[in-house]
């Protein structure tokens, strides 16, 4: 019994470092990704400027903005900038690294759910349903996103502090309150530090209570959800942090430009979006823009809510005829993707592959689930055809992550890619310019410009940069359109009053160049070498200069 046991152990040790391996050797390319210029620069233009660890955790502990309250992630990057700097191979080897524990945590969670919901299986069906459930998260196209992408590290730490709270969980709360407190309420608070995703962790845990681990038959409703108060403060501690810094930041969209209705509306489409992605991996973007009419006339939004009302009704159906794996794995994908889904929404995106790391854990662990259990009682036959059909699901889901990972490459790769799928997307087209000039690209970087500025008329920054081109390209008079409409919108931003003052400087303005340039040497001193290389700005500088 004891050489079963042991043998038991190895085979789970074994298929679960299996998972994590093969995860690791599908997102290998990641390694040869550089940053990209979407939060990335954010992240590290800050954290390189911190020298000690008594300065960085400082900062990271006060830091609500950007983004918001995440001081792991902040530390995370902090700490791998003092270790390999500008090595990005590195960087990204550390998410891939993360991605893989994540994976075999997977496996292992999956194994004591299946142990526990499916009693009667035995330690082989376990294993393989485990393994293929590990595999479907680690391998699926819809995790390149966090794991491709420097600034998506928040969601593999959030995700590895999470999935080892649901483990120890499961583990340890049939053996009472005072076995599972402190080590979950220590990892759901290291989850929060990642990024406020692990808010919904304790109602998902309180789903569990009713399924699998069905301690509500012996313990009253109101006490299951009273015992994880911690968990709750915690979470409501997170969350008010976030919507301050998000309110701070000026991230969050007011209700005057989106409505309540128009976020629900979102929601539920963020929604079904993430389950037909899961089932269908194509057609991925980094960005899919929140445009469109936002109303149940759109096929878009009124399939959705008309799917999802399906899917509730299926559900509630199933729960009343005892069936409740597919009501917890349903309601546990909607808190895992509500703080994301748009009701309040962040940014003009209408959803977002890294939404879904760990939300979409629920419906797969449902289908494995499913599948193997309708498995158990076929023909071999059927089973041989079944596994063949898994590997071709699974080398197309690899093929496809493969075909995605190069996307993530840098800033340029990135907004073609998202440009092919919305070429009339001006915040792309203008995210291209810029990664086009900064590349040296200037030629093609006009056309992307200048349409983002025709559509994006109040943003200093797009009205510049449209502005600098075309003053490159010799088209004064359009050039001198643009700057004069950036520096209308925002009269601080330099590049755009040093640009004015050379457009004025060749239509012979000197007088007005000659304003510009007192006024830049007053505002930024930084700019008086560059003004001293234009011969035209140079005589134009005060005497004392």
């Amino acid at each position: 019994m004891i050489r079963l046991r042991r043998a038991m152990r190895l085979y789970r040790v074994f298929v679960t470092i299996l998972v994590a391996v093969v995860t690791g050797l599908v997102f290998l390319p990641v390694t040869r990704n550089a940053l990209v210029e979407w939060d990335d620069i954010v992240y590290f233009e800050h954290v390189r400027t911190l020298e000690t660890w008594s300065v960085a955790i400082s900062a990271a502990v006060t830091t609500l903005t950007p983004f918001y309250y995440h001081p792991l992630t902040w530390l995370s990057h902090w700490i791998e900038w003092q270790w390999w700097g500008d090595r990005w191979a590195a960087h990204h080897g550390m998410s891939l690294l993360l991605h893989a524990l994540n994976a075999g945590l997977v496996t292992l969670l999956a194994w004591e759910l299946f142990r526990i919901a499916a009693p009667k299986w035995n330690d082989t069906t376990r294993g393989w349903a485990a393994g293929v459930a590990g595999l479907l998260f680690g391998v699926h196209p819809l995790q390149v996103e966090s794991v491709a992408w420097l600034a998506g590290r928040k969601n593999l730490l959030c995700g590895l502090f999470c999935l080892a709270a649901i483990w120890v969980y499961i583990r340890l709360a049939p053996q009472g309150r005072r076995r599972w407190w402190a080590p979950v309420i220590l990892l759901h608070l290291l989850a929060l530090a990642s990024k406020p995703m692990a808010v919904p962790l304790p109602v998902v845990l309180w789903f569990l209570d009713f399924y699998p681990l069905q301690r509500h038959r012996e313990m009253a409703v109101w006490r299951l959800a009273w015992e994880k108060w911690p968990l709750l403060v915690l979470s409501a501690a997170s969350a008010g942090l976030t919507a301050i810094g998000q309110l701070d930041w000026g991230a969050v969209m007011p209700v005057e430009t989106l409505g309540l209705w128009q976020r629900v509306l979102v929601a539920c489409r963020g929604l079904v979006f993430g389950l037909w992605k899961l089932c269908w991996p194509a057609w991925l973007s980094p960005l899919y823009p929140l445009g469109g009419k936002l109303t149940l006339a759109n096929p878009d939004f009124s399939v959705s809510v008309v799917v999802l009302i399906a899917l509730s009704a299926a559900v509630l159906v199933g729960g009343m005829r005892g069936v409740h794996a597919p009501a917890v794995a349903l309601l546990s994908y909607m808190v895992f993707y509500l703080p994301t889904s748009g009701l309040m929404q962040v940014g003009a995106q209408a959803a977002a592959d890294r939404f879904y790391y760990i939300a979409v854990l629920g419906p797969m662990l449902l289908c494995v689930g499913s599948v193997v259990a309708w498995l158990c009682d076929r023909a071999k036959p059927v089973r041989v055809a079944a596994a063949a059909a898994a590997v071709l699901v699974f080398t197309g889901l690899v093929v496809r992550t493969r075909q995605q990972i190069p996307i993530w490459h840098d800033a340029i790769t990135l907004w073609t890619h998202v440009l092919r799928f919305y070429p009339n997307s001006a915040p792309t087209q203008f995210r291209l310019a810029r990664a086009l000039v900064d590349a040296g690209r200037f030629t093609e970087a006009l056309p992307l410009a200048t349409r983002a500025a025709k559509v994006i008329t109040d943003d200093a920054e797009v009205r510049s940069l449209a502005g600098s081109l075309l003053r490159q390209a010799g088209d004064w008079e359009a050039a001198r359109v643009e700057l004069r409409a950036a520096l209308a919108l925002d009269p601080s931003l330099p590049a755009a009053r040093f640009n004015l003052a050379a457009v004025e400087a060749r239509r012979g303005n000197v007088a007005e160049a000659a304003r510009h340039v007192r006024l830049l040497v007053q505002q930024h001193p930084g700019f008086v070498p560059l003004i001293a290389s234009d011969p035209r700005l140079a005589t134009l500088l005060p005497s004392s200069e």
